[in-house]
């Protein structure tokens, strides 16, 4: 099967002779009573990646990133369950009640918003974020590490469901906002560039 992910908010099957299912796979724009969950009515926003866990077949998870309607365009990431991973679709029903939101990302404006999501050869979920929107990235978001705007990041969603994700053992930051007692002297200048207080994990 072919996963073709559109901007409105659905996902469709096309098998191997070309043919779209009748039904798509996943319709974010059908499983709100209010409208859409979905925001595309700015040329860079809408559902913008899916992708499938390692381990699909056995667990049926689903990973999707798309503009929030709800949440004014924020970037959402949502973990769904298919009941049974051969199906060619998720119901709306079954959407809402296996949704898990695994992280929501702030949007000041509605363009440079990244989005695009995949599993590394490590495991773990990798997210492009952009750096926000405007242009010329006016925010310094880039190069700002208190904000997940403008950067690849790399969570682990391997976790139990009272969690959300956890951060990988070797991430160079996750430690480096953490309360520590100041000392001036006897430290390296390699221990002190580890030092970020403001940097999110």
């Amino acid at each position: 099967r072919i996963f073709v992910t559109e901007r409105a908010g659905r996902v469709q099957v096309v098998d191997t002779d070309g043919n779209v299912a009748e039904e798509p796979y996943i319709d974010l724009t059908a499983i709100n009573p209010l409208g859409s969950n979905v925001l595309t009515a700015f040329v860079e926003q809408g559902l913008y990646s899916i992708a499938f866990d390692p381990n699909f077949s056995e667990n049926g998870y689903v990973y999707l990133h798309y503009a929030s309607l709800p949440f004014n365009g924020d970037g959402m990431i949502l973990r769904v369950t298919a009941e049974n991973p051969s199906d060619n679709a998720i119901s709306s029903d079954q959407i809402n009640a296996s949704a898990k939101v695994i992280m929501r990302i702030e949007q000041p404006y509605y363009n440079h918003n990244g989005g695009q999501i995949a599993f590394g050869p490590d495991g773990y979920l990798y997210i492009g974020s952009g750096d926000g929107g405007w242009e010329g990235d006016p925010l310094q978001a880039g190069k700002d590490l208190a904000t997940p705007l403008g950067k690849i990041l790399r969570i682990d969603v391997n976790v139990e469901d009272t969690r959300a994700y956890a951060i990988p053992e070797d991430n160079p930051f996750r430690e480096a906002s953490k309360e520590r007692l100041m000392v001036l002297f006897g430290i390296t200048e390699e221990e002190f560039a580890t030092i970020r207080t403001k940097a999110e994990p």
